[in-house]
């Protein structure tokens, strides 16, 4: 969302839970099916849209973006102390402001969203299977896929599971774009039309950056930007080339709070790609999560007491899971 696209007043973590006894909402399971995107390499995994989405449907199709050049990367400027179980509520949340009056988008406005835990989230329909153009406050640039931190960073710098996979999820949408993601890397085109960059712009940007270099926004905040300009491109880059990244930690392998893989799942393969993936049980143990304080404003209702209950439920069932 950015400080530009979240609700006025910001999203805080006491106004989330004070909200789960507001209104029902469909609740899921407790152990959704992560997926291989096609064509990625190691064991980066995302977890689908169904993952977080319940019943909630889209105003109208999301259109392509046939000409991406460059990746993006957003903060949703929330607070940073959620838990595991509360961040499908806070995607359901996100949905529901960007797709109503204020914004009016057809789906949130980035197609991928990574948690302070380490998991990818699928959030704009169909960006698993294909290059879905997202949409942003003060402009869609176009030519582009967003990808966001789930958190704000104006401060507090993005957890260490969090910077692995999304250096795994740059890695995997620059090689089926086929980016050069290498440092100095850069890319131009035609501006669609922002508040930085007036329609018909010719605009230079480093192929991977953040949001504030497409609009006039502070997002992603000054400690992810720091990380999106200094180290991800490098990162990135020997990702893809299956050697550790030499400046930060290494990616995180997911690991199941169940049983691993054991039935085939095929995610529709984008251009040439070979689809084909294990199916997960559950989502990966939590790594050590780096946290902190932070206001994130909401002004919508959020979890209700049916949809509270299940999500304890669902964690003790887990918990029994693991202990046998």
């Amino acid at each position: 969302m950015c400080e530009l696209c979240a609700p006025p007043g910001g999203w805080s973590r006491r106004r989330f839970l004070g909200g789960m006894a507001a209104t029902a909402v469909p609740v899921l399971g407790v152990a959704p099916a992560w997926r291989s995107p096609a064509g990625a390499s190691g064991t980066f995994q995302v977890l689908p849209r169904s993952a977080w989405s319940g019943e909630a449907q889209i105003p109208r199709p999301s259109s392509v973006e046939p000409d991406v050049r460059f990746l993006l990367v957003h903060h949703t400027v929330n607070a940073n102390d959620y838990d595991e179980s509360e961040v499908p509520e806070l995607l359901r949340n996100i949905f529901v402001f960007h797709t109503g009056p204020q914004k009016g988008w057809p789906d949130i406005a980035y197609n991928f969203i990574v948690d302070r835990f380490g998991r990818a989230w699928e959030t704009r329909k169909g960006s698993l299977e294909g290059t879905v153009a997202g949409d942003a406050t003060g402009g869609n640039q176009g030519f582009d896929q967003k990808c966001a931190f789930l958190g704000d960073h104006t401060a507090a710098a993005p957890s260490d599971a969090a910077v692995s996979t999304m250096t795994a999820l740059l890695a995997w949408l620059a090689d089926r774009s086929g980016i050069d993601t290498r440092p100095g890397a850069v890319t131009q085109f035609t501006s669609r039309g922002s508040n930085r960059h007036p329609e018909g712009t010719l605009v230079e940007t480093p192929t991977i950056t953040g949001h504030r270099t497409m609009s006039q926004t502070a997002c992603p905040g000054e400690a992810a930007f720091a990380l999106v300009r200094d180290r991800l491109p490098a990162d990135v880059t020997a990702r893809r080339s299956g050697a550790s990244p030499t400046t930060s930690t290494a990616p995180v392998s997911p690991q199941t709070s169940t049983t691993p893989p054991t039935s085939p799942d095929t995610v529709p393969a984008p251009a040439a790609a070979t689809p084909g993936s294990p199916d997960v049980a559950a989502p990966p143990t939590a790594p050590t999560a780096v946290a902190d304080e932070d206001p994130f404003p909401l002004s919508l209702p959020l979890l209700g007491a049916a949809g509270a209950g299940a999500v304890v439920l669902g964690a003790v069932i887990a918990r029994r899971a693991r202990l046998g």
